[in-house]
């Protein structure tokens, strides 16, 4: 019986070989599903966007991150403002929203207005929420004296009055106007 030749196998086997080469090359070449970054707190001077991955921001502040087409039973608004070394700093659209992962904080914003729009899971509407928590969403840090960077001149008014007491705890209540100094 005359030997087989091995022809066919040694093209199978290259065949193969090229295939996994390949798959390998497109596997090591994806993106790393590692998940968002962790929620980090700026100290740097303004311009301060809002973070595309809100996801680990949302956490941060402690609320419960909703569907994007969430529809809270109640909608409320409130104007803020923020002034930087004396200059107007812009509210960027989108704070405490996952644009990526399809997510948002029943506290955030649409537009970069000022407008901050508090719609509330019920599992959140008893307590409310508060400035500090709003800063954490938009990861910029607000301590009792500190702006980001700025410390040592902060201040908080509400619809024109002055706020004593700590910055992060001042409550976010429908239709007033909040305006930090930094």
């Amino acid at each position: 019986m005359p030997p087989v030749p091995r022809r066919p196998r040694r093209r199978a086997a290259a065949a193969v070989g090229a295939l996994v080469a390949a798959l390998v090359a497109v596997v090591g070449c994806a993106p790393s599903q590692s998940g968002p970054a962790p929620a980090v707190q700026r100290t740097t001077p303004p311009p301060w966007d809002a973070p595309v991955y809100a996801g680990s921001y949302i956490a941060a502040a402690g609320l419960q991150p909703q569907r994007l087409d969430y529809r809270s039973a109640s909608r409320a608004v409130l104007t803020l403002r923020v002034r930087y070394d004396g200059r107007e700093v812009l509210v960027p659209a989108r704070i405490g929203e996952d644009r990526v992962n399809a997510l948002t904080a029943g506290l955030h914003t649409h537009d970069d207005t000022g407008l901050v729009y508090l719609e509330p899971p019920d599992s959140e509407a008893e307590r409310g929420y508060t400035l500090g928590e709003f800063f954490t969403l938009w990861g910029v840090r607000l301590t009792s004296d500190c702006l980001a960077d700025r410390c040592g001149r902060l201040r908080v008014e509400v619809s024109g009055e002055r706020v004593p007491g700590p910055a992060p705890d001042v409550p976010l209540t429908a239709g007033t106007t909040i305006t930090v100094y930094g």
